[in-house]
């Protein structure tokens, strides 16, 4: 077996890399992820005490590019892992440790959970700031255009037996077509991904990274199922930190609007999906295999958070009636 080889994620392949690129290994901890998509990472035990985490890409060329912009991004002093070793489809990088954002903000009191956003939004700023300065502004691939999502809420009123919603296309469409975005995002900026370290805030998992508009990590962060629905807290972190993700204050507040319903509804189309005709799952296994929270809760978080951000803005107003039907069925 070689490490170019290797197609499928599995613990033995994970214990194959990991000696082969990093020292003899003693085991491999079992994925915690039972369901949904299948598990890329592994936490792999080393003879030698270290532990590190071994990850399966889907191919050589996306190892590569992400073992290359984490090494850039932590030499300009990003909290991200530090790369040990790359090859083929297995990137090998340090151990963080398992308590993600997402279940200390399940865990702490409400007082505690601003200053932990607040440090998470601080840790995607210097990403931004680290990328440009690394030049993965210009070398990183060009993301998906936000406008995917415009059939969410379509698709959404289907899985919910509801009345689909009047969505303006073209305008949706040109307003986020004005703000294209040529900056350095991690893009998957969930809670469920970063680490919490003390005080810190360690972001990982870079293999959707490129470029676009920074936005899009500000809505995958505030928009995420593992935010209580604090309408204050967040008002305050917007009042924070909106301006540090915006050239254009009013293009910005429009973009935000409009993306922000849309990644919301397909947040909850996920939900939706992965439950299927089945029960909600338990949040202890949700946040544990960091899963999306397929739990009843969740979604009504989602659907207040979109009614709220529906109504802050012209564009978007018209959607609100939508969301409070799912937030109130």
């Amino acid at each position: 077996m070689t490490l170019e080889s290797v197609d499928a994620a599995t613990p033995e392949a994970a214990q194959h890399a990991v000696e082969s690129l990093v020292g003899e290994a003693l085991r491999v901890e079992p994925s915690r992820r039972v369901r949904g998509n299948p598990p890329e990472s592994f936490r792999v035990h080393l003879v030698d005490g270290r532990a590190v985490v071994a990850t399966c890409r889907a191919t050589a060329t996306r190892t590569a590019f992400e073992a290359h912009a984490l090494r850039s991004l932590r030499e300009r002093g990003a909290s991200v892992p530090r790369v040990l070793a790359a090859r083929g489809g297995w990137l090998i990088q340090e151990d963080l440790g398992s308590l993600r954002l997402s279940q200390r903000l399940d865990s702490v009191a409400p007082t505690e959970a601003p200053p932990l956003l607040h440090a998470a939004i601080d840790a995607l700023v210097a990403v931004h700031a680290s990328g440009r300065a690394a030049g993965l502004d210009r070398d990183a691939p060009t993301l998906p255009s936000p406008t995917r999502y415009l059939p969410m809420p379509e698709r959404l009123a289907s899985l919910l037996g509801l009345p689909a919603p009047f969505v303006d296309t073209p305008t949706f469409e040109q307003t986020l077509a004005a703000l294209p975005g040529h900056s350095f995002v991690k893009r998957d900026a969930r809670p469920a991904r970063a680490v919490v370290r003390g005080t810190s805030i360690v972001w990982f998992d870079f293999a959707r990274c490129g470029r676009g508009h920074r936005l899009l990590d500000l809505v995958a962060l505030l928009g995420d199922e593992a935010l209580a629905e604090r309408p204050k807290v967040e008002d305050d972190l917007l009042d924070a930190h909106l301006p540090r993700f915006l050239d254009s204050l009013h293009l910005g507040r429009a973009f935000f609007a409009v993306y922000g319903v849309l990644y919301l509804t397909r947040r909850m189309v996920r939900i939706l999906e992965l439950k299927g005709g089945g029960d909600w799952w338990p949040i202890e296994e949700c946040l544990d295999a960091d899963h999306p929270i397929v739990t009843e809760h969740a979604l009504r978080t989602l659907a207040l958070r979109a009614q709220r951000w529906a109504e802050r803005h012209p564009l978007t107003e018209s959607l609100a009636p939508f969301y409070l039907a799912i937030a109130t069925r």
